[in-house]
């Protein structure tokens, strides 16, 4: 199988090598590292804290609307059932651990969801990487060259096409005096 040819000027500065490989890579060939996980840390990093931002900002709203409503609850039922006073201070005692509890939970909830938010992302971003390229040799007129993604990779019909329409345009042009590899 022919692989693909080293490509070292790729768009955004996006640096790939189809055909260089390391010990870790040859023993693990579709494996990423973490450093390799932020693939655009702007559009990554933003999208996964929108999301989670929003969904703190709501859930604080919630829980902050139940506390009240808990503490009301509390005053009504000390003076309907003449609780004293001690119980009352004990109940909002437990009531104020409970809260840090929750706001623990919730950071936490927030870092394993930026944690996943940068995962999916980089499900998204990921192929874009090899699109770009075959793109980026297609506009300085490499016709011919084919692109590949990865079998679980998303677009899919998209590299397809632009393969598709890479041998089209080698067949219609040549393959390109410029191609790299050549």
């Amino acid at each position: 199988m022919d692989q693909l040819p080293t490509v070292r000027n790729c768009p955004d500065d996006i640096q790939m090598s189809d055909t260089q490989t390391s010990d870790a890579s040859a023993q693990f060939p579709h494996q990423r590292s973490m450093k390799n996980l932020l693939l655009r840390p702007d559009f990554q990093l933003k999208y996964s804290f929108y999301f989670v931002g929003m969904t703190l900002i709501v859930m604080g709203a919630v829980f902050m609307l139940f506390l009240l409503s808990l503490k009301d609850m509390i005053k009504t039922l000390a003076v309907v059932y003449n609780i004293e006073a001690s119980v009352v201070d004990a109940i909002n005692e437990s009531i104020g651990t409970a809260t840090y509890t929750t706001i623990a939970v919730a950071l936490l909830f927030g870092m394993i969801s930026v944690s996943l938010g940068v995962i999916l992302t980089h499900r998204l971003i990921g192929p874009m990487i090899p699109i770009r390229r075959l793109i980026g040799q297609l506009a300085e007129g490499q016709y011919g060259v084919q692109g590949r993604l990865r079998t679980k990779d998303d677009y899919q019909e998209i590299m397809s096409e632009l393969n598709r329409l890479s041998a089209s345009l080698a067949k219609k042009h040549g393959p390109g005096s410029n191609q790299i590899g050549s």
